[in-house]
């Protein structure tokens, strides 16, 4: 579904159940906010390696020059390969974004170029518009 009519679906779901759809709605509003700010290109460099990793849309990332689906939870990113699917705790902090493995490791990569669409705004991000009409 287009981001237009999602956006649209959430609100009038909070129109019509304005308590219930409350959660709902802000957590929709989360995993876009971290689709946009994921998108683009990451990079992690310790003494024995380093990793490019890049989210190229909505559904696909690169890590190191291989190609892989992927699907957004809050908190967590479900990677699809070889027919197997792993979820990966991750924490977005300005440009810094921590990857948490499955195995107990975590990286931290650094921002370093944003995405196609991203790259071409322009302004200020100053809070979300909360349902009593203030921002935060």
């Amino acid at each position: 579904m287009p981001r237009t009519c999602t956006m649209v679906l959430s609100l009038l779901i909070l129109a019509a159940f304005p308590g219930s759809s409350k959660a709902l709605v802000g957590d929709s509003l989360t995993a876009d906010m971290d689709l946009s700010l994921l998108r683009g290109s990451w990079r992690f460099a310790s003494f024995h390696e380093t990793s490019i990793l890049t989210f190229a849309s909505d559904t696909k990332l690169d890590l190191d020059h291989d190609s892989y689906a992927y699907a957004m939870g809050i908190g967590s990113i479900r990677v699809y390969h070889d027919g197997d699917s792993t979820d990966y705790a991750y924490h977005l902090n300005g440009d810094a974004l921590t990857w948490n493995f499955p195995d107990g490791n975590t990286k931290t990569f650094r921002k370093i170029n944003a995405g196609l669409e991203e790259s071409m705004l322009k302004g200020a991000f100053t809070g979300y518009l909360d349902t009593s009409g203030t921002t935060g």
